[in-house]
């Protein structure tokens, strides 16, 4: 007999399609200098090979503790009751980069998944946003699942 774990893993393609769903939020996990794990809500995009990536500003918490250690874990998960909980576990390391070019394509792909955000209409005001940000590229190892929308109700 199957286990239930495995019973409510997704696929491969499951996870993309799940994490590609517009106004998911990424939390990201970092370390901080004493051990103590430092945890943010975050937007995301994709860069143009299907990268995880997330803006920031360059002198944040999380890029701090990124570029002393860059191991992360983030969650992204979504449901209200038990029948209903989806998520995707991520772990790895991350890179970090100030090419303006990635830094704008992931501005485009945030906004569109969440036009709810801020967004900046005009070149100066793109131009002054990015150049106070850092692309966080998420190179992941691991991807732990689960759709408990799968047990049909039953737990």
């Amino acid at each position: 007999m199957a286990s239930r774990r495995s019973s409510v893993a997704m696929t491969d393609d499951e996870i993309d399609a799940y994490l590609h769903l517009s106004g998911q939020v990424l939390n990201l996990a970092t370390i901080q200098r004493n051990g103590v794990p430092h945890l943010t809500a975050l937007f995301y995009g994709f860069t143009g090979d299907n990268r995880i990536g997330i803006l920031t500003y360059e002198s944040s918490q999380k890029v701090v503790n990124l570029r002393r250690d860059p191991r992360f874990s983030a969650l992204v998960e979504s449901g209200d009751r038990y029948a209903e909980l989806c998520g995707v576990h991520l772990t790895g390391t991350v890179e970090l980069s100030d090419s303006p070019r990635l830094k704008a394509a992931l501005m485009d792909s945030t906004s569109s998944r969440y036009p709810q955000g801020p967004v900046q209409d005009s070149a100066d005001g793109r131009r002054r946003v990015l150049s106070k940000r850092v692309a966080v590229l998420l190179n992941v190892d691991k991807r732990h699942s689960w759709d408990h929308r799968k047990l049909g109700g039953a737990y």
